[in-house]
C-alpha cells in the first residue's frame, strides 16, 4: 500500500474542507468585490432618452421601450423591469421597484444618475414598489431559503448515515414529511409571525416545501450514488454555489455570466426568484422556478430508486427436485439428509401414493413408517429439475415390539 493510500483517510477530508472554504469565500466575497451590471431592465419612454441611455450605459442596461410613465410602472409591478425612466418638465423621472432587490435597483440608479449628470439634467428618484416594512434590506427571502436548504441538507445527511437501519421507503417518507412541515413552519415564521414576507401563505408554504424536498432528495441522491463524497458534493453544489448565485445577496444582473446561468437551474436560485415573485409581483413569473424545484425533486427521486434497485441483491433460484412413489399401505413418508435431519415429510393418500417437491438435490434417505409396521427405507439421489420415483413395502412388526414409529418422525419430535 502506497503512502498516499495509507493516509487517504485524513488528507481527503482535509482537502475537501479546504476546497469548501476556498469556494465559499471565493464566491461570496469575490462576487461582491467589483460587480458589473449586465442588462439591467429599465423601461424608458421617449426615443431621445432611450437612445441616449442605451449609448451611455451599453450592455449594462437593457432598455425596454414604453409609451409613457404609466406603462413603464406597469412593467415594474409585473417584475419585467426594475426602473422606469421618463423625461418630465425640467427633469428626468426615475421610478424604481425597490422590491426587485437593493443591489439591482442601486445599480440602475447609479447608471441613470451618471447618464443624467452627463446630459446635465436633474434626476428625481421615486420608489413606487418598496420592500416590506419588515424586510428593509430585501434579504428575508434569501435567509428563509437558506435556512430551509440547510435544514433539509442536514436531514438528508443524517438519513444517509442511518441507511442500513431505516428502509428506503421510510427514509423517503421522512424527507417528504419534513418538506411539508418545514414549508409550513418557515412560511408561518416569515409571514404571519414576523411579517417579512407578505406572500399568500399557501403558495409560500408550498414553494418552501418544494425547496426542502429538492434539496434533501438531491443530497440523498448524491450520497446514494457517490457514497461519503456525495455529502461535500451537495455542500458545494447546493449550499455554496446554489446560495451564492441565488440572487439573494447580489442581484442576478450583477453576477458574472456563468453564475447567472447557474443561478436559474439550482434550487436555491429558483426558490429566491419564486419568493420574490410571490411577495411583490403577484406570482407573475412563478411557473419556471416552481417547475425547476419539481424537476430536481422528481429527478433525484428517480436516481435514488435506480441506484437502490441496482444495489438490491438478486435472488438466484436454487435448483430443486422431487420424489414420488407408492407405499403398500397408508403411511407417513419422511426424507432425511445424510446427517439425519428431516428435510421433507408427507402422508400418503388412501392408496399409498405420495409426492414430495422442492427437495434440495443430493443424497437422501426415504423412509415410510406406519403403526404396526417396521419402517421401510431406501437410499436415493435427488436430481435437479427431475422427480425420482421409488416404491416402498411395509411389513408387519412383531407383536412384542410395536413402538409408535410414526411419532418418531412427527414435527413435534
Amino acid at each position: 500500500m502506497t503512502t498516499i493510500a495509507r493516509h487517504r483517510w485524513w488528507w481527503q477530508p482535509l482537502g475537501i474542507s479546504l476546497l469548501l472554504v476556498l469556494v465559499f469565500i471565493g464566491l461570496y466575497v469575490g462576487f461582491q468585490r467589483s460587480p458589473q451590471p449586465y442588462r439591467v431592465p429599465v423601461a424608458v419612454a421617449g426615443g431621445q432618452v432611450r437612445s441616449g441611455l442605451a449609448g451611455a450605459a451599453g450592455q449594462a442596461v437593457d432598455v425596454v421601450p414604453v409609451t409613457d410613465r404609466a406603462a413603464g410602472d406597469a412593467l415594474l409591478h409585473h417584475g419585467d423591469a426594475v426602473a422606469t425612466l421618463t423625461s418630465q418638465a425640467g427633469h428626468l423621472q426615475l421610478d424604481v421597484a425597490g422590491a426587485s432587490g437593493a443591489t439591482t435597483v442601486s445599480a440602475a440608479e447609479k447608471l441613470v444618475t451618471a447618464f443624467a449628470q452627463h446630459t446635465g439634467q436633474r434626476l428625481v428618484i421615486t420608489d413606487v414598489l418598496p420592500l416590506s416594512v419588515f424586510d428593509s434590506k430585501g434579504m428575508s427571502g434569501f435567509y428563509v431559503a437558506f435556512g430551509v436548504t440547510l435544514a433539509s441538507f442536514a436531514l438528508a445527511q443524517n438519513l444517509l448515515a442511518a441507511a442500513r437501519r431505516i428502509r428506503l421507503s421510510h427514509r423517503l417518507t421522512a424527507l417528504a414529511g419534513f418538506a411539508v412541515l418545514s414549508g409550513i413552519v418557515a412560511a408561518t415564521l416569515a409571514g404571519p409571525v414576523f411579517g417579512a414576507l407578505p406572500a399568500p401563505f399557501v403558495p409560500l408554504a408550498l414553494t418552501l416545501g418544494l425547496l426542502s424536498a429538492s434539496t434533501a432528495l438531491a443530497t440523498k441522491a448524491l450520497g446514494t450514488w457517490f457514497g461519503a463524497i456525495g455529502i461535500p458534493m451537495s455542500t458545494l453544489l447546493l449550499i455554496t454555489v446554489g446560495n451564492s448565485t441565488s440572487g439573494g445577496v447580489l442581484g442576478v444582473n450583477l453576477l458574472p455570466e456563468p453564475a447567472r446561468w447557474v443561478s436559474a437551474v439550482l434550487p436555491p436560485g429558483a426558490a429566491v426568484r419564486a419568493l420574490a415573485d410571490l411577495n411583490y409581483f403577484h406570482g407573475a413569473h412563478l411557473l419556471v422556478p416552481v417547475l425547476t424545484l419539481v424537476a430536481w425533486s422528481l429527478g433525484a427521486t428517480l436516481l435514488i430508486h435506480v441506484r437502490e434497485r441496482g444495489r438490491a441483491p438478486r435472488t438466484v433460484p436454487q435448483p430443486v427436485g422431487g420424489l414420488a412413489g407408492r407405499v403398500n399401505a397408508p403411511a407417513v413418508v419422511v426424507v432425511t439428509d445424510p446427517l439425519g435431519a428431516v428435510t421433507a415429510r408427507a402422508e400418503t393418500d388412501s392408496r399409498g401414493r405420495f409426492h414430495l417437491a422442492g427437495l434440495t438435490p443430493g443424497e437422501v434417505t426415504l423412509t415410510a413408517v406406519a403403526d404396526g409396521c417396521q419402517p421401510a427405507t431406501r437410499a436415493l439421489t435427488v436430481a435437479a429439475d427431475t422427480t425420482a420415483t421409488a416404491d416402498l413395502t411395509l411389513v408387519a412388526a412383531p407383536r412384542h415390539a410395536e413402538p409408535a414409529v410414526v411419532a418418531a418422525y412427527s414435527p413435534a419430535a
